[in-house]
């Protein structure tokens, strides 16, 4: 003879010491159903910026073809990602001092392509190559490692700088896709950066 009680909580008791479990590796359910569906799955999807990458980015260097010195340049960007959530703008917000730059005014964050806003009624652009349109970048691009990638800085319809930031691939990403390619699941990276930049990364963590 058994008890109902106990087979009716069981199975509740059981998905909440693996949603505990989950939260301890830093990791979010937002279905339970899923959790249940684990031993089932075929693909695996991830995020890259923050989940298989640090998120923390830094600047590696700057190509200025402006007349202003590159902490003039530097002060515009920082101001101008100081009104985006992008990992990206921390690498600018974080070390450059803005507050002497004139406020920005008519601020526009396109996603997967940039920033942009008007510093004394004049519109200044920050982002990848998208942000170039018909403006060329006045000297050949740099051949970029895993976890690089290009940004430029565009005003009056020309490239004023071209900026490379560098991020770290996770000690634990190689593993953890070795890990589930060997338990025969299919694993894709899903980024809203330009596909060179995510290619080197799968590239590095054998993610086809």
């Amino acid at each position: 003879v058994t008890c109902p009680c106990a087979l009716s909580l069981a199975t509740p008791v059981a998905i909440t010491t693996g949603i505990g479990k989950f939260t301890e590796q830093s990791l979010l359910l937002n279905r339970t159903a899923a959790l249940l569906n684990l031993s089932e799955i075929s693909d695996v999807i991830f995020d890259k910026t923050g989940t298989l990458t640090t998120g923390r980015y830094r600047l590696v260097s700057l190509r200025n073809f402006s007349e202003k010195s590159d902490t003039d340049l530097l002060k515009i960007i920082a101001a101008l990602e100081s009104h985006s959530t992008h990992p990206i703008a921390s690498a600018f917000v974080d070390n450059f001092d803005n507050r002497s730059t004139d406020k920005i005014t008519e601020v526009a964050i396109f996603p997967a392509i940039g920033i942009a806003g008007k510093i004394n009624d004049q519109l200044w652009q920050i982002g990848n190559s998208l942000v170039l349109r018909d403006a060329k970048c006045p000297v050949p691009l740099p051949k970029l490692n895993a976890g690089q990638l290009l940004l430029f800085l565009v005003f009056d319809n020309q490239c004023r700088a071209m900026l490379v930031l560098e991020t770290e691939i996770r000690d634990t990403a190689k593993t953890t896709v070795d890990e589930l390619k060997n338990s025969g699941i299919n694993v894709h990276i899903l980024s809203g950066d330009e596909s060179s930049n995510v290619q080197q990364i799968a590239t590095q963590l054998g993610v086809n």
